[in-house]
């Protein structure tokens, strides 16, 4: 009798959402079979991985590292494997339960960074109390994740409305900043 897979899913250690990855990203399958397997070939974006036995025989996962080298887009899964007695199970090459992991590699780009104040006379000069606006657009992809601003050596959480492709932070002058250009970043 062929061996049948019971689990595969597929997620990467990325901090901000295990169904992306970018370079250095750690991809991993788990699989589980109905019974007790031989070591499975495991594929990740058509890359060997790493195959480490689970707590039987009949469970398993492989770990790949994402490269540069790499294909963007949805991460291609591939588990070929065989019973002790030598019935192959049919190859498996899609998950059976969970998200799908997306390789981006793409460095986001911004298309318009702006700062300004709230100053009465002057929108470029500020003075304690009045409140600085930091905003940037991303071009193209929208950021996955909250960037963090620092504006008079402050950090700042920016807020978006639009999912993702613009992000405004706001600061307000205190009496103790520096009076200088306010740097922001």
């Amino acid at each position: 009798t062929d061996p049948t897979a019971q689990t595969l899913t597929i997620a990467s250690d990325n901090a901000n959402d295990a169904t992306l990855c970018h370079v250095t990203n750690d991809v991993t399958i788990t699989f589980v079979a109905n019974e007790i397997l031989q070591t499975p070939t495991i594929l990740i974006g058509g890359n060997t991985a790493t195959v480490v036995q689970g707590g039987t025989a009949s469970s398993w996962t492989g770990t790949y590292t994402m490269l540069n080298s790499d294909t963007e887009g949805t991460v291609s899964i591939s588990v070929a494997f065989m019973d002790y007695a030598g019935n192959e199970g049919e190859t498996a090459l899609a998950k059976l339960s969970g998200e799908n992991v997306t390789f981006d590699k793409t460095v986001p780009t911004l298309s318009a960074v702006s700062i300004s104040s709230n100053n009465t006379y002057n929108s470029d000069r500020a003075t304690t109390g009045d409140v600085i606006t930091l905003e940037i657009i991303a071009d193209g992809d929208a950021l996955h994740s909250s960037p963090i601003f620092t504006i008079a050596g402050n950090a700042v959480v920016p807020t978006t409305g639009d999912n993702g492709t613009t992000w405004e932070g706001t600061y307000i002058m205190q009496d103790d900043d520096t009076e200088a250009v306010v740097a922001f970043s």
